[in-house]
């Protein structure tokens, strides 16, 4: 069996935010079981997980506009 881990740590190994963790829970993507208040996930749902969301790509419009 692998081990539990919170939302904070699956956050900090997949190189995501804690939102984009809980959306994957919101939206099954990644399964997980909630103790409490707090959600755990297992590592191997994790990995599965990670690799079957596609990356955006970064969001260019906050950007400031060199001076001309």
């Amino acid at each position: 069996m692998t081990p539990f881990i919170s939302v904070i740590q699956a956050a900090e190994r997949a190189g995501v935010t804690r939102a984009t963790v809980n959306a994957w829970l919101r939206r099954g993507i990644l399964r997980g079981e909630r103790i409490g208040y707090t959600w755990i996930v297992q590592a191997d749902d994790l990995e599965r997980a990670a690799g079957t969301v596609k990356p955006r790509r970064p969001r260019l419009g906050n950007m400031k506009k060199s001076a001309q």
